[in-house]
């Protein structure tokens, strides 16, 4: 997915000042599922992959369309 189709699902840029400084985006969901993307300098051909964050094995996607049913779904459904 690009870089946009991110931004336009709710993610958050997330700049990090190391040597060399690098960038990453995430969505928080609710305390506990969150959704993080590989480092700016590990995009290959500019298609970007959201994970939710510290699963074993780990749950990707790289479809902008299939992330943003999920991500619907998960806030329709949040105990408010």
């Amino acid at each position: 997915m690009t870089e946009n189709e991110l931004i336009k699902l709710g993610f958050k840029k997330e700049t990090e000042t190391s040597d060399p400084p690098f960038f990453y985006y995430s969505l928080d969901i609710v305390q506990g599922i969150c959704f993080i993307t590989q480092a700016d300098d590990e995009v290959v051909n500019g298609e970007w992959e959201a994970e939710i964050f510290d699963t074993y094995p780990a749950i990707k996607f790289k479809d902008a369309e299939t992330l943003s049913k999920l991500i619907e779904i998960l806030n329709q459904n949040k105990n408010k």
